[in-house]
């Protein structure tokens, strides 16, 4: 199988998953070099995948299997070619979350006084256990962001303080 039937293969992929999940993807537009909202930016993007609804959901296919997912507008996500379909499916069924580091009452506190109200990633399933995440963006203005489920990030164990 060549790269050109492999991108053709992940696009069909995609728009089956779509289907299948009562949000088929919109139809690709034209490129136009000339128009700022091109959704081919300049680069090796050889395809483009959009979903609308919430949470809409564009796919960017490089030349070189580094593609990126782009999730209402605000988040940039990476992923291996491998994992592209499997990534979009867990955004599309609710299986992403935001994941925020532990921090003490204060810092929070400090940190929504100084614009950081959200510190922390949102984290995308892949294929085989892998996960890919996005910085979570300081102002959330997506209702779709706003309704992950959030949890704080492991491996860190919580002091506490405990009386002799």
């Amino acid at each position: 199988m060549n790269a050109d039937d492999a991108l053709a293969a992940v696009v069909r992929e995609l728009w089956a998953l779509g289907a299948s999940l009562g949000r088929p993807p919109e139809p690709t537009p034209e490129v136009d070099p000339w128009d700022e909202a091109d959704p081919y930016p300049v680069g090796d993007v050889v395809a483009v995948v959009a979903f609308g609804g919430s949470p809409s959901v564009v796919v960017r296919l490089d030349r070189l299997g580094e593609d990126e997912i782009t999730i209402e507008d605000v988040l940039d996500v990476d992923v291996p070619r491998r994992d592209v379909v499997a990534a979009v499916e867990s955004v599309l069924t609710g299986q992403a979350w935001i994941e925020r580091p532990r921090l003490p009452a204060l810092l929070r506190w400090v940190g929504v006084m100084f614009g950081s109200a959200f510190p922390g990633s949102v984290r995308i399933p892949g294929g085989d256990e892998r996960t890919y995440s996005a910085p979570l963006p300081a102002a959330v203005s997506s209702g779709w962001l706003a309704r992950l489920p959030s949890v704080e990030e492991p491996g860190r164990d919580a002091r506490r303080w405990h009386r002799p």
